[in-house]
């Protein structure tokens, strides 16, 4: 399918990631698990803990990862305060 959703991760030393054809985007901290897919709705907020993309042919996680994250018209942001683990 095409036109999914575009993530963009900016990391904490600068570096900018960009996937494109993301299918679904799950943050997941001690509390809580969001799953964001194509046409969710605009959302903003700051989060710690585990994101997952899934793409169409692959799968990125970022492990213990802190901070801000926005969603709008099917782009995902997410700025990095701190990153541990990358798998």
């Amino acid at each position: 399918m095409e036109n999914n959703i575009k993530c963009i991760i900016m990391k904490n030393n600068l570096k900018v990631e960009v996937y494109n054809n993301v299918r679904i985007i799950t943050l997941k901290s001690k509390t809580d698990t969001l799953v964001i897919m194509k046409d969710y709705w605009p959302i903003v907020g700051e989060f710690f803990g585990k994101i997952s993309l899934e793409l169409t042919d692959d799968s990125i996680t970022f492990d213990d990862v802190d901070g801000f994250y926005c969603l709008s018209n099917n782009i995902f942001r997410f700025i990095m305060k701190e990153e541990n683990n990358v798998k």
